[in-house]
């Protein structure tokens, strides 16, 4: 395999991360739970856009 086993493992645990990041966004998303930061309210308004009709 092309980087070896420390590559493969790096990348493996960069997955999971971001695979928990966008679990963790999606379910505050939908949660009845207002962020605090400007950032996180920006971000469950960004999330929950996809979901209205156009």
């Amino acid at each position: 395999m092309a980087g070896g086993s420390d590559a493969s493992a790096s990348t493996l645990f960069g997955m999971m991360l971001a695979i928990l990041h966008y679990e963790w966004v999606h379910y505050v998303a939908h949660i009845p739970y207002q962020p605090r930061t400007r950032l996180g309210r920006w971000i469950k308004q960004y999330h929950l856009r996809h979901h209205s009709p156009r």
